[in-house]
């Protein structure tokens, strides 16, 4: 509250709605506007994850990008047509809502005191009309630039995979504490995996709405195969991990899903991207991008860990040796060489896929074949509970419905 310029005091902050039209909705209508300006759901998640991980250490914020951010926020607030649009949306929903105007609440011009000195701003290009996420992709070039980004986001995701995976290993950055619920590494890779299936599902959402998933299947197939890598992960990881396929509310209140149903998931839409792909592959290249053939080797991935080699080989015969690397913005993940150790495991050939595996640090793939292997407890040092994450203490403070994985 202090930091948003706000001097009341709220005595129980958990319990307050913005439908309770009362001087408490006021403020929290307020700060949520300010936060959720100019941002996507998966930007959104980003940003609280920023903002929270800064506040926790000393209760203040730090941070000079999430100060700035705020101040943007705060300098394009338009209490007026956030309430009339308030309104109209609850009037839809059949609940009566009066939102009182909540520019008392709003620091404008971003100096720390709410005060006469703050005026909204005229925004002469501020949009007379909310953005729908089928704007996304309202031409292939806007798409193909969307789909960029949340090829962006999944590198930071396999980032902070390959740390933690890497520190369980007994390698690495001796910063990063594999066990611990608390690790800021072990939590930005769980807020990053989130945040690339948020922007996911919000880009297949706005596909199918413009019927980009009929005229242009590629780019689906290939949104479709990203999410599915990141459940995957998140499968190996954590075990059972809570799903978001497009159109729930707020990730705080999803539930787990087994693993076995996270990865069952994975292998059904990885099933359907493949069979999507077709053959123009409009990028032009075969190892920056998801493609049919390096999709089959992510589909044998995902069979190998279901304990089902035969299916996994069909796969990988179906797979053409030329485009089925791949390499996510700089960081490879099917190589050539890690390709053909994937097929000796899926034809049995296991004794030189542990030799190989047992010396492998820092790449992907690594901590997933040693699990497959039944020879990540002897190669890591580790118990058996070791062999998934703890689920981080901030999502078990925020999410009722998430059980801490055993032995943490």
């Amino acid at each position: 509250m202090k930091f948003f310029g706000i001097t009341d005091a709220i005595s129980s902050p958990e319990i307050i709605s913005i439908t309770d039209n009362n001087r408490n909705s006021s403020i929290l209508l307020a700060i949520s506007t300010i936060m959720l300006y100019d941002r996507s759901e998966g930007e959104f998640t980003a940003f609280l994850a920023k903002f929270m991980n800064d506040f926790a250490d000393n209760g203040m914020i730090d941070d000079l990008s999430v100060r700035n951010e705020i101040k943007e926020g705060q300098k394009h607030v338009h209490p007026k047509d956030v309430i009339e649009r308030m309104k109209d949306y609850y009037s839809k929903q059949n609940v009566a809502i009066n939102c009182d105007d909540f520019s008392g609440y709003v620091d404008f011009n971003g100096d720390g005191v709410i005060d006469n000195n703050d005026e909204e701003t005229d925004d002469s290009d501020y949009p007379s009309n909310p953005v729908y996420e089928e704007d996304l992709v309202n031409s292939e070039g806007l798409l193909r630039q969307v789909l960029g980004s949340v090829y962006t986001s999944l590198r930071q995701f396999v980032i902070g995979q390959l740390q933690i995976e890497t520190a369980r290993l007994g390698k690495g950055s001796s910063s990063v504490n594999p066990s611990s619920a608390a690790d800021r590494t072990l939590y930005d890779t769980w807020t990053n995996a989130y945040y690339t299936i948020n922007k996911a599902n919000s880009l297949l959402l706005a596909m199918k709405r413009k019927g980009w998933n009929s005229v242009l299947p590629y780019y689906y197939a290939e949104t479709l195969a990203l999410r599915s890598f990141v459940y995957y992960q998140l499968a190996v990881l954590w075990g059972n991990v809570p799903v978001m396929i497009g159109g729930e509310g707020p990730t705080d209140y999803v539930p787990q899903r087994s693993q076995s149903d996270v990865l069952d998931l994975a292998l059904a839409d990885l099933l359907v991207a493949r069979d999507m792909f077709g053959q123009n592959n409009p990028w032009g290249d075969y190892y920056m991008h998801f493609n049919q053939s390096n999709v089959s080797v992510l589909l044998a991935e995902v069979l190998l860990t279901l304990k089902q080699s035969s299916q996994a080989q069909q796969f990988l015969q179906m797979a053409d040796a030329y485009s089925c690397e791949l390499c996510i913005d700089g960081y490879p993940i099917y190589e050539a060489e890690v390709i053909e150790m994937i097929a000796n495991e899926a034809n049995g050939n296991t004794e030189e896929v542990v030799s190989y595996w047992s010396n492998r640090y820092n790449h992907y793939g690594t901590w997933n074949a040693l699990k497959r292997l039944g020879i990540a407890t002897e190669v890591a040092s580790c118990s058996e509970n070791e062999l998934l994450f703890p689920i981080p203490v901030n999502e078990l403070l925020a999410n009722p419905y998430l059980t801490q994985n055993p032995g943490y």
